[in-house]
């Protein structure tokens, strides 16, 4: 029986694509993001269990050493977590728009007068200044904010852009069309401008003595999966570009 590692986090599919019905939490099909740190944690013996819940709490219960690791981070967000020295995978976050709309996003100042969708806690440019601008106007009518379960907060982020009540929505391009064909949805949107390319890590917990061996074994099976082309062919599997 191998040791399994429990790790805290939420779906963010085709990243991270979860079913709470299974043993380990993860669906058939686990996701990009999923199957690499499973592969490579496989390889050493061990097993990965996904436990559910907002991301906010995942990264305060992990901290405080109740999880091996948040599922699916970077340095910005949780600086005194333990990484590895590779992401696992890279992702652009784009705005969204209604499909009749002319807005388009060039830099920060762009997002004067516009009402944005966000999820509570969530990172969209590594620390940058779109979520500098976030903080600072968080409080505000221009910055909408909503709790809970990711991918519940972002199919509400979706109608609420359908409907009007905000004017723009930022996230992977990938998972705002995985949700709406998910959930069947009509609604017309479309990319209005992206950020930079991110990283996204797993990241092992600050208190746990674990963590560093964790964290080099992912470190070492990355190397490993893009020399033999085996990462190349997960990416495939996902239909993800290089």
């Amino acid at each position: 029986m191998s040791d399994v590692i429990i790790v805290a986090g939420n779906g963010w599919c085709p990243y991270i694509c979860v079913d709470p019905s299974t043993e380990e939490g993860f669906a058939e099909k686990p996701g990009i993001f999923s199957e690499v740190v499973i592969r490579i944690l496989a390889d050493h013996g061990y097993s990965l269990k996904l436990a559910s819940m907002p991301w906010s709490r995942a990264i305060l219960e992990t901290r405080n050493g109740k999880y091996n690791a948040v599922f699916g981070s970077s340095k910005s967000i949780t600086p005194d977590f333990i990484f590895p020295t590779i992401p696992q995978v890279t992702y652009n976050m784009c705005f969204h728009i209604r499909g009749n709309s002319t807005w388009q996003y060039i830099n920060v100042n762009s997002l004067e007068n516009i009402r944005l969708g966000i999820v509570q806690d969530y990172p969209y440019d590594d620390g940058g200044e779109v979520d500098q601008y976030i903080k600072q106007n968080t409080n505000s009518h221009f910055i909408q904010v909503l709790k809970g379960d990711d991918r519940g907060a972002l199919l509400r982020n979706i109608q609420k852009l359908a409907t009007k009540r905000v004017d723009a929505i930022i996230d992977s391009p990938y998972v705002i069309s995985h949700t709406i064909q998910t959930h069947q949805l009509t609604y017309k949107l479309k990319m209005a401008g992206c950020l930079k390319t991110g990283g996204m890590s797993i990241a092992f917990s600050p208190v746990l003595p674990s963590s560093k061996h964790y964290a080099r074994l992912i470190t070492e099976g990355m190397i490993k999966l893009q020399a033999n082309g085996d990462l190349a062919k997960i990416k495939d599997k996902y239909r993800f570009s290089n």
